[in-house]
């Protein structure tokens, strides 16, 4: 049987697909990919409120961070 967090994990990916399947530019930056993860974490985040927050947030810090986390 699969275990219940790999199938929390995978319920997640399929979740993300859906969602930023509809994205404007239909794939994740480096920096959102990297944002989404840590959002999801937090208590009661939503793959559609975590899509809105790390957009966001990744057009705040562009050229601030790691440049290798946005394109």
């Amino acid at each position: 049987m699969v275990d219940k967090k790999i199938a929390a994990y995978l319920v997640l990916l399929w979740a993300m697909a859906i969602v930023f399947g509809a994205h404007t530019s239909g794939a994740l930056n480096d920096c959102e990919q990297h944002c989404m993860p840590v959002c999801m974490e937090i208590k009661g985040a939503t793959v559609a409120g975590c899509g809105t927050a790390c957009g966001q947030y990744c057009q705040q810090v562009q050229g601030k961070i790691h440049p290798g986390w946005y394109n």
